[in-house]
């Protein structure tokens, strides 16, 4: 089962504010949350945890970026993957963010 973290608990669990974890996330050496609904986000805990546990041994921020861009990648892969799963026939990710979802013909 898949951990999420909302924004207090991620500003606990890196000793930052708000605008310091948006920054790291803008700079790429924290993931961005996902959107859960219109007006709500939250962190995946294990990414977070991948992070701190890379800054605690001591890593470089360009190796976190590097690490940061593998567990971004590993959510597509995983939503491809649970969409075959479910039967669905097109690739998650090669939906464009905003773009208009295909309508099954039933629905038509």
């Amino acid at each position: 089962m898949t951990r999420l973290r909302k924004l207090p608990a991620v500003e606990e669990q890196f000793q930052s504010a708000k605008t310091t974890i948006y920054k790291q996330v803008k700079n790429g050496t924290l993931p961005p949350p996902i959107h859960l609904g219109e007006k709500s986000s939250a962190w995946i805990a294990a990414e977070l945890d991948a992070v701190l546990a890379a800054r605690i041994a001591g890593r470089s921020d360009a190796e976190i970026r590097a690490l940061v861009i593998a567990l971004v990648a590993a959510r597509s892969r995983q939503a491809d993957d649970a969409a075959a799963c479910a039967g669905v026939g097109q690739k998650l990710s090669a939906v464009k963010p905003g773009a208009d979802a295909p309508v099954p013909p039933s629905a038509a």
